[in-house]
């Protein structure tokens, strides 16, 4: 290029708009992170996890994004199970291919140790971003429980009686294991019958289980008349000669 050609260009960039002359290329980033774990379930080898993430990619919607949670286990989360939810904050006409949002995730692990979780947030056709995290699982040791019934008196057998921890349906005389905490004991009661409960349960059913713990409650249910009656039986006998049947009458009197 000569110095004329040279004076042209000069002068044909000078009179170009500021801002289209010195513009800055549209330059992709983008960012994750980790911003909860939560620990849950029996044993505590089930963990919730979620965090932000925000990009300014090439051009492409927004749900051509995706969150990868590798678990640090062998289970990487295929990004289409994943729950996540992005949104463009610029609003139309203005739209850009910005964007920022959240994600969450959940993994129970098989075996308790310490693993390194991460996360990628990615566009389909470029590298995207990641971000990592360190977590220890351990895992809590269980507590037994075992749950006894006794049925006195009447006709009403064990089987009669269907037994509970909580929620749980159990069988007399069998051992349930149970992470620590407090459980309640309970049956299907019969009005012919009074509970009672001993052992390590205390009178309403509740009892404490800790790590190693080998605990029994029993439950006693005791035969007796119909709550609110009495049985009068007067003076019938009387009168009555030897070696003839007695004849016994009674009435049911309620009382209120």
């Amino acid at each position: 290029m000569n110095f004329k050609s040279l004076r042209v260009a000069l002068a044909i960039l000078r009179d170009l708009p500021q801002q289209l002359a010195f513009a800055a290329p549209n330059t992709p980033f983008y960012t994750i992170s980790i911003d909860s774990t939560a620990f849950s379930g029996p044993g505590g080898l089930t963990v919730d996890i979620s965090g932000t993430g925000n990009a300014n990619p090439y051009a492409g919607q927004i749900s051509q994004h995706d969150v990868e949670v590798n678990w640090g286990d062998g289970t990487a989360v295929d990004p289409d199970s994943d729950n996540y939810t992005f949104a463009d904050p610029t609003p139309a006409p203005d739209k850009t291919n910005d964007f920022t949002g959240t994600w969450t995730n959940t993994h129970t692990y098989a075996q308790p140790g310490t693993y390194e979780i991460k996360v990628k947030l990615y566009h389909k056709n470029s590298p995207g971003a990641e971000a990592s995290e360190d977590i220890e699982i351990i895992d809590v040791g269980t507590g037994n429980l075992t749950v006894v019934k006794v049925v006195n008196g009447g006709t009403a057998v064990v089987s009669d009686f269907p037994l509970f921890i909580d929620q749980t349906l159990v069988t007399s005389g069998s051992t349930t294991a149970l992470v620590p905490g407090t459980y309640t004991v309970s049956e299907t009661t019969n009005a012919d019958y009074v509970g009672t409960f001993s052992g390590d349960c205390d009178a309403t059913g509740a009892v404490t289980i800790a790590e190693g713990d080998n605990k029994t409650c029993t439950l006693t249910n005791d035969f007796g008349p119909v709550a609110g009656f009495v049985v009068d039986f007067g003076d019938k006998t009387s009168g009555l000669k030897r070696n003839k049947a007695a004849e016994v009458i009674f009435n049911a009197v309620h009382q209120n």
